[in-house]
């Protein structure tokens, strides 16, 4: 009777046991159902992240390919149909802030326009750097910019203004110290522009003499 007793303790033993795994291994708790849906996720964007580069890196294969290919007269219209910035213009409104020549200056507001080679306005993905030098245009002033602001590429494309006024690069620079002005008096400040191609490394400049100006602009374009 003893022996099986024993023997009856051991197989029930053996019986719980394996309605306890086979509990565990047909089901999965919450959080581990959570975690596998998590990986299979995780997987699946993995997957289409590296289809997409896959994807662009042979798009720019096959570009690069079709320009290659193309005859010496095809390749010629291609480059003389695409547009470069070859020269800056710096809006004549462009000027002192405030406008009010009776008012100490406290910044300068340039607008600059970015030109191909027909004289339209392109625009540019690159660096824009505007100074206030005190100095004729043209000159080779030296030392120290009284301001100077650089914008970055993306600076540069937040800058953008297109309007009723024209379209132009709006860029706000801050002086140094308030500057008095009088009236129907020429100062010696210019102001200049560089642009620098993000690609290329061609640079362009521009440059603009500031004056009280004749005729008060209009408020829309002071500002920015």
């Amino acid at each position: 009777m003893r022996q099986a007793a024993s023997i009856i303790a051991i197989v029930g033993g053996l019986l719980c046991l394996s309605i306890v795994s086979g509990c565990r291994v047909g089901g999965y708790s919450k959080p581990e159902r959570e975690n596998d849906a998590l990986r299979a996720r995780v997987k699946d964007l993995g997957e289409q992240l590296a289809l997409a580069t896959a994807e662009r890196d042979e798009l720019r294969v096959k570009l690069r390919q079709t320009i290659e290919g193309m005859s010496g007269v095809e390749a010629a219209e291609v480059a003389a149909a695409t547009p470069r910035i070859v020269a800056l213009e710096i809006d004549p409104f462009s000027g002192y802030v405030p406008a009010d020549a009776k008012e100490a200056a406290t910044g300068v507001v340039a607008y600059v326009r970015t030109l191909d080679g027909r004289r339209r306005f392109t625009q540019g993905v690159g660096t824009l750097t505007i100074e206030v030098w005190s100095g004729s245009p043209g000159s080779d002033t030296g030392g120290e910019a009284l301001s100077r602001i650089t914008l970055t590429p993306m600076q540069l494309r937040e800058a953008y203004r297109s309007s009723l006024t024209g379209t132009h690069y709006a860029v706000e620079l801050l002086l140094p110290r308030p500057m008095a002005r009088e009236a129907g008096t020429l100062d010696a400040n210019i102001l200049r522009a560089t642009y620098t191609d993000a690609v290329t490394g061609e640079t362009v400049r521009g440059e603009y003499a500031l004056s009280p100006p004749t005729t008060p602009p209009s408020k829309g374009k002071r500002s920015l």
